[in-house]
């Protein structure tokens, strides 16, 4: 990368820092007086402001990161590829650190990750609010069993309504 737009960006990530610094988010974290709902807005507010304190937090330590990577003539490089990061890409996300493909192949991984975590039947189906294991075995009638189950369910719910 040019040495005319590293030191663009290295005065921007300055200039961020210094918008943060003189920012700072104004936290009071005393305990308040009030009844229950004044108390409860008062936890939320402060639960709100070491959010977005953490939030700012992080994104100084990605400023930081990227003056780091500057001062050492690194900036600009996929830390995943290896290759130059577009110009584009810095411009919309300066303190990106992935290319755009090595980003979207993160993004896939994760997306694939959160749904394996979220799922809790995995190999297994809901049934009127059971979980049946379902063994894949060419012996077994296994459409005519969760026809069964499901009749029998339906049944002892038809006698409880009734």
């Amino acid at each position: 990368m040019q040495k005319e737009k590293i030191m663009k960006f290295k005065n921007l990530f300055n200039l961020m820092l210094e918008k943060y610094n003189l920012e700072g988010i104004q936290e009071d974290l005393n305990s308040s007086k009030g009844d229950e709902v004044d108390l409860l807005i008062f936890e939320r507010d402060n639960t709100l402001a070491i959010k977005l304190r953490k939030r700012k937090e992080l994104f100084i330590n990605r400023i930081n990161e990227a003056l780091q990577k500057i001062d050492e003539g690194e900036f600009g490089t996929c830390l995943e590829c290896g290759e130059e990061i577009e110009a584009k890409r810095l411009i919309a996300r300066p303190t990106a650190n992935l290319c755009i493909k090595c980003k979207e192949q993160e993004e896939k991984e994760e997306v694939q990750v959160l749904y394996k975590k979220r799922s809790h039947t995995l190999g297994k189906e809901i049934i009127n609010n059971n979980v049946l294991d379902i063994i894949k075995n060419e012996d077994e009638f296994l459409d005519d069993k969760i026809l069964k189950f499901n009749r029998k369910r339906i049944d002892e719910q038809a006698i409880q309504y009734n």
